[in-house]
């Protein structure tokens, strides 16, 4: 294990993205007299200096086969390969709606990754991108897509840190007030006074639509730019302070949605808290208010009519409108005006200003949601769940470990995606345990990917070399074929060079008898040794290996005679090459035997095992029945019982 100074990191502007800008108060009409009180302005973020701006062609549209979909638009994307080389780890943040210059400066602790993290790199042959893990990072709802990216993708990133996503935001799985109640939550934490005061400040505040002028008091009071035409345009200017607040409730000054000091919630109630107390609950949440808006000091007055889009978060809008469908909705005992969502209003709003109807069903269908913990710990691996139980997300989030690999790490005091942002002398201990444990989870993701790496690179090896690697017994049929196949070819190689071996110690003294006669006779006028007779039978080895020489013989090699000598061992060398060649077909039919016997075997494998699958399922819904039984069973035996006590109290007598 070694520092290393490598990652990649690129940042993604996903144009089909819902994430900073909050579902808008009161449903889908607010969302849209939102929409038409913004202006496009741009952010003016500056890059770090890594960073490089690049484009790729991108069709239009991916969901249609019209050809108008097949268009192509240039989607801008972030790079930055300044700490990178090659094999090593890609950090990938999934962008979220708004500007992508402004969201990079946002994911801080990933970039601080780069420098310092501490990965496992020991391999010889990785030499590109290929080969380099890729690791997905993203908050709110680029945590969204980090999480959404891993489950649909698992082929190209190794991991996810989903950091304040609400994934559960739809479909009814968790309660839609759940928002507006954990704001209210950490109002009422900072100091119960300060939620009683914005409780009671809606009532007096309607009061002005009542008043004769009195949209311009309040303008009055409000220290607008211009008169206001409607109260609720106040209304709305005082909820996006409390709720964003409530958002970056960060344990350190801030620069992200506007410019606040250390746990502005807290700062917020202490101006309330503060004031005397014959002032109006108006007044003091207007206080509190403008700490939002005017933490700096440097405003004269405040445009709430024509309220700005300083960082391009209007790509909300047509998700809410299409496939983001998060409803949501205000309780009686949240510190805000309490209303229902309508669905059937935030459907026509959407048909008049897109033309499009909401698909409510969508993500859940796409991505699933209901029984998370059941159908994620499936198929599921490698994904940190983190969240601040201060950020009004949370609760539309992963709170609970899932598996051993798919965990949650909650944090009591922090805000939304606070770990992903810049780590600083000031940050306390909670935050930076958080952020150890996520860089350990990180970092053992890598190690097991470089750790696979490394032995499929030694079991390429094994193969080059003719050896089989059996991983599991799934394979060990395979392995048992592939093995005895490579063995065989071996066995053959050594056959042939035996066989030649063995006729040259069968022949050679014969052949070493003509040489020596012929020299004997040209030196000498009388031979003084009789010809040599002798019986050669093939050796015994050679009789094991190759079965069907064993009726051969070889008799009277020693004869003087060359042409028969020469004959008999042309047909030797023959029949021992036949039976080569009758052994070598033997093994051939042997290993495709055992092929098909593997095929079939994998087959009716996966056949059981689909059945298996099937009965799994039908078993957990007889369970889930059996209960849903159970439990009006009892619920019934409750009633009756409950029935026949009143009847007996009447007078009722019988069984």
């Amino acid at each position: 294990m070694e520092r290393m100074s490598a990652c990649l990191c690129l940042v993604f502007l996903f144009l089909t993205v819902v994430a900073e800008a909050k579902y808008p108060p009161r449903g889908s009409y607010h969302l849209l007299s939102l929409r038409q009180n913004m202006k496009n302005s741009k952010s003016k973020a500056e890059l770090p200096f890594h960073f490089q701006t690049r484009y790729f062609p991108q069709n239009l549209d991916h969901f249609s086969f019209q050809p108008e979909s097949y268009r192509i638009f240039h989607q801008k994307y972030l790079i930055s390969s300044h700490f990178w080389r090659k094999g090593a780890p890609i950090f990938v943040y999934t962008g979220n709606e708004g500007d992508i210059e402004w969201f990079a400066s946002i994911p801080a602790s990933c970039w601080t990754l780069l420098p310092s993290s501490r990965l496992f790199l020991s391999l010889s042959n990785i030499d590109s991108m290929e080969t380099s893990p890729v690791v997905v990072f993203g908050g709110s709802y680029g945590g969204m897509l980090a999480a959404w990216f891993r489950l649909k993708y698992p082929h190209i990133t190794i991991g996810a840190l989903a950091s304040s996503a609400p994934i559960l935001q739809f479909d009814k799985i968790v309660p839609s007030s759940s928002f507006y109640d954990v704001v209210s939550q950490d109002f009422k934490d900072a100091s119960l006074n300060c939620f009683e005061v914005i409780k009671k400040s809606w009532r007096e505040l309607e009061v002005f639509s009542t008043m004769k002028d009195g949209l311009q008091e309040l303008s009055k009071k409000f220290r607008t730019c211009k008169d206001l035409h409607a109260v609720y345009l106040a209304s709305r200017w005082l909820e996006t302070a409390y709720t964003d607040t409530a958002m970056v409730n960060y344990p350190t000054p801030a620069n992200f949605m506007a410019p606040l000091p250390a746990y502005p919630v807290e700062e917020m109630c202490k101006i309330i808290d503060r004031f005397p107390l014959e002032a109006s609950n108006l007044d003091r949440a207007f206080a509190a208010a403008s700490l939002y808006y005017n933490y700096s000091g440097s405003e004269d007055c405040f445009d709430i009519e024509n309220q700005t889009d300083p960082h391009g978060l209007n790509g909300w809008y047509w998700q809410a409108c299409t496939e983001m469908v998060m409803p949501i909705s205000c309780s009686n005992q949240s510190m805000f005006q309490p209303f229902e969502n309508d669905e059937k209003i935030y459907q026509e709003d959407c048909l008049k200003e897109y033309g499009v109807k909401p698909r409510p069903h969508w993500i859940t269908t796409e991505f699933g949601g209901h029984r998370i913990e059941i159908v994620l710990k499936r198929f599921g691996s490698n994904i940190i769940f983190s969240n601040g139980m201060q950020d009004p997300w949370s609760r539309e989030g992963v709170l609970k470990n899932i598996s051993s690999s798919i965990i949650a790490l909650v944090t009591k005091k922090g805000a939304h995606h606070t770990d992903l942002r810049a780590a600083t002398k000031d940050d306390p201990e909670w935050l930076k345990e958080q952020r150890r444990q996520e860089v350990a989870e990180i970092e053992k993701w890598i190690s097991e990917y470089y750790s696979d790496l490394r032995q499929e690179e030694q079991a390429n090896v094994l193969h080059t070399d003719h050896h089989c690697c059996c991983t599991s017994d799934s394979d060990s049929a395979f392995c048992s074929s592939e093995t005895m196949a490579r063995r065989s070819g071996d066995c053959m190689r050594c056959l042939v060079i035996f066989a030649v071996v063995s006729a040259l110690v069968v022949c050679g003294p014969a052949l070493y008898w003509k040489f020596n006669k012929g020299f004997v006779g040209s030196t000498r006028t009388n031979s003084l040794c009789p010809p040599c007779v002798c019986d050669c039978p093939p050796p015994l080895s050679l009789l094991q290996i190759a079965p069907g020489l064993a009726n051969l013989s070889i008799t009277d090699c020693g004869s003087d005679d060359p042409e028969l000598k020469q004959e008999m061992e042309k047909q030797f060398v023959d029949l021992l090459t036949e039976e080569l060649k009758l052994q070598e077909a033997v093994a051939d039919e042997h290993s495709r035997h055992m092929n098909v016997t593997l095929a079939e075997a994998k087959r009716v494998a996966s056949q059981y095992q689909k059945e298996a699958e099937k009965c799994n399922a039908a078993t957990e819904i007889c369970e889930s029945a059996r209960e849903r039984a159970e439990a009006l069973l009892i619920k019934e035996r409750k009633i009756t019982s409950l029935w026949e006590k009143r009847a007996r109290q009447s007078g009722w007598e019988g069984e």
